[in-house]
């Protein structure tokens, strides 16, 4: 039983490093899908935030909107930043060879394409519009200051609720 000892030692370390290994890769790929879920939230709740913000504009000089928008932002925004590197490159590589510059333009052209077909072919689904008609500037302005109201809301939650218990409580 001393003989093997050694042996079977050695193979349990091996076994248990394995598993550290394992453990360390998976770790790794939770993080990446947290990381890409965290972005396309962050993506989902950027084109609602922009929706909510331009939709008194958007009715009053259009007198329609479509929530599409919000869809197609969680394909565009993560192609946002290979479209201003691609962009910016173009820019400098064509400002001093035109042929380097031109090369660089495909992968901006593709991008933009892309976007382009999705909105065009967004546009025919007409499900998700909705016509209320132009707004008034006093129905604007309402609208903002409640916007506002409920951002100060949001942001101060806890120090509302606390100044109004107390509040209520005095008599």
């Amino acid at each position: 039983a001393l003989i093997y000892q050694p042996v079977i030692s050695h193979w349990n370390k091996g076994r248990k490093e394995r598993k550290r290994k394992e453990r360390r890769e998976e770790k790794k790929v939770l993080k990446k899908c947290r990381q890409t879920f965290s972005f396309l939230k962050d993506s989902l709740w950027l084109g609602i935030s922009v929706e909510i913000m331009i939709l008194p504009i958007l009715l009053c000089f259009y007198y329609e909107t479509s929530f599409v928008g919000i869809l197609l932002n969680l394909i565009v925004v993560p192609l946002l930043p290979a479209l201003f590197l691609a962009g910016l490159l173009m820019g400098i590589t064509g400002f001093f060879a035109q042929w380097p510059g031109t090369l660089l333009s495909y992968p901006v052209n593709l991008i933009l394409h892309i976007y382009r077909e999705l909105c065009e072919g967004m546009e025919e689904l007409e499900v998700l519009s909705i016509v209320p008609g132009a707004l008034s500037v006093y129905q604007i302005m309402i609208y903002y200051l409640l916007v506002a109201g409920f951002l100060l809301l949001f942001h101060f939650r806890s120090k509302i609720w606390s100044f109004l218990l107390l509040f209520l409580c005095i008599p």
